[in-house]
């Protein structure tokens, strides 16, 4: 009976191994599962319990150089959410228009702002935009920034190389209208500077050498002139910079170096090759001087 009893039970403990492996060998493999899964990004946002209105992505003090500009916004919690913007043209008045006025219901809500800057209420000239959030309980949030439109700006730097002025000319290198720019050097008063060329730059070059260094001009503070010419030799456009130059130039102290416009750095590097000649010399004749004393010992 004991003999019986433990046959029944291998039989039975075999008959469930195998029914087991049977049913592992059905089920997916962990990497068949993992392939076939989605990853789902969940983007959390906080809202809070005031009005929160914000322009995201917005660059404060951007230039522009098209007119074609976008500016992302969000807002939440708010009753009625205002868009405004001021602009100020180059002739320095300033006009304030409403671009929007969303009824918002205090839902969470996102938006962009496309403009033309070229249409008849805009142009060249400076901007603030502004966003504004109002709540029923007398809540207020805003948020706004400066901006600017302008067909070409122009940055001066002495050159570290040269010491001449390194001249960058900003514009939308996709302005087909423009054939080339002209540089003119300016005095305080305005007048044209002879000892300087006038230089032209064609586009797509954004950038000239202007030869402040040979031209013996004195330290003084200089406007350069930046002018943009069509294919018809027509002025589109003009822009001023100021440059500071100092200049290195030592001043004659007498006839014998007059007229011989010799510069600072000059004058230090003949000073380093004359002492250097002397203290080799000085070197040489110590060295005999000690071989000689050698040999009358």
């Amino acid at each position: 009976m004991k003999k019986h009893t433990k046959k029944a039970f291998g039989l039975f403990g075999l008959s469930l191994v195998a029914a087991t492996t049977t049913f592992a060998a059905t089920l997916p493999m962990p990497e068949a599962t993992a392939v076939s899964n989605v990853t789902d990004t969940i983007v959390v946002r906080v809202v809070s319990d005031t009005p929160h209105v914000e322009f995201t992505g917005s660059d404060n003090g951007k230039i522009f150089y098209t007119p074609n500009v976008s500016f992302p916004y969000i807002y939440d919690n708010s009753k009625t959410v205002t868009i405004t913007i001021e602009y100020t043209n180059t002739a320095g008045e300033t006009h304030e228009y409403t671009l929007e006025t969303i009824d918002a219901n205090y839902a969470i809500g996102s938006g962009t702002l496309n403009l033309d800057l070229s249409s008849p209420n805009y142009g060249y000239g400076d901007y603030v935009l502004k966003i504004k959030g109002d709540h029923e309980n007398a809540f207020l949030d805003e948020d706004s920034f400066e901006f600017s439109y302008h067909f070409l700006t122009a940055d001066a730097k002495e050159d570290e190389e040269t010491g001449d002025a390194d001249v960058t000319i900003n514009y939308d290198e996709n302005n087909t209208a423009i054939k080339k720019f002209k540089l003119r050097v300016l005095n305080k008063n305005g007048e044209v500077v002879t000892e300087i060329p006038t230089i032209t730059v064609v586009p797509p070059e954004k950038n000239a050498l202007i030869p402040f260094t040979s031209s013996g001009l004195p330290s003084d503070t200089y406007i350069i002139e930046i002018t943009a010419y069509d294919n018809n030799n027509n002025t589109l456009y003009v822009v001023n910079t100021d440059y500071v130059y100092e200049s290195i130039l030592v001043p004659n102290t007498g006839s014998l170096f007059a007229g011989l416009n010799i510069s600072q750095a000059d004058y230090l590097i003949t000073g380093l090759i004359i002492f250097f000649v002397i203290g080799l010399g000085g070197s040489v004749f110590i060295l005999k001087g000690n071989k000689n004393s050698k040999k009358r010992h």
